[in-house]
């Protein structure tokens, strides 16, 4: 297998001076337009993490996403920093409230609220009350939720509607909680 090996934040931080003096001098554009420019990079870059050897075989660059992760929050701080002076990522307004259902169900499975809540009386022995619940959280129908959460919850029955079978849905959960400065590796 080809492995392409993604920069540490090390790595990056000690040749991204490089980088910026060479973006300046080609483009004459600025500093939040080289980072913003390295965001787009990593936030569009097709990888895949090193336990998805099949990545490979759909263009994907196998990469540590432990490294590649740690990169995109030190150009997000760099971005904080040369918008509003700040070092602090959450200082940097992501919206994500056009977030369709499937997506939001994501969402709290990818963070574990899902199996939080599952471990909560009486969530822990009906999925319908789960489904109630996370209505109210959500703004979601009821009988939208169920059909998406009892096959997340319960292997035995099918798995046709389980959001964590789109994969596209997912990557792109996936992507914006990165960019909001979530480590997936931590999270699950």
């Amino acid at each position: 297998m080809n492995e392409s090996i993604c920069f540490t934040v090390e790595e990056y931080k000690s040749t991204f001076q490089y980088l910026l003096n060479e973006f300046i001098l080609a483009t004459a554009k600025t500093e939040l337009d080289f980072f913003e420019y390295q965001l787009e990079i990593y936030n569009n870059a097709h990888v895949v993490s090193h336990q998805d050897f099949e990545g490979e075989l759909y263009g994907g660059t196998v990469v540590n996403m432990d490294k590649f992760q740690e990169v995109i929050a030190f150009i997000r701080v760099k971005i904080a920093q040369c918008k509003y002076g700040k070092t602090e990522v959450d200082e940097v307004e992501i919206d994500l409230s056009e977030t369709n259902g499937r997506e939001k169900i994501i969402y709290l499975q990818k963070m574990g609220i899902i199996d939080f809540l599952r471990t909560k009386t009486p969530f822990n022995t009906n999925t319908h009350s789960l489904a109630s619940f996370l209505s109210g959280i959500t703004g979601i129908k009821t009988s939208s939720i169920y059909p998406m959460i009892n096959p997340i919850v319960n292997n035995s029955v099918s798995q046709t509607n389980n959001p964590m079978n789109s994969l596209k849905a997912v990557e792109k959960v996936e992507k914006e909680l990165i960019r909001i400065g979530i480590n997936l590796k931590e999270t699950i």
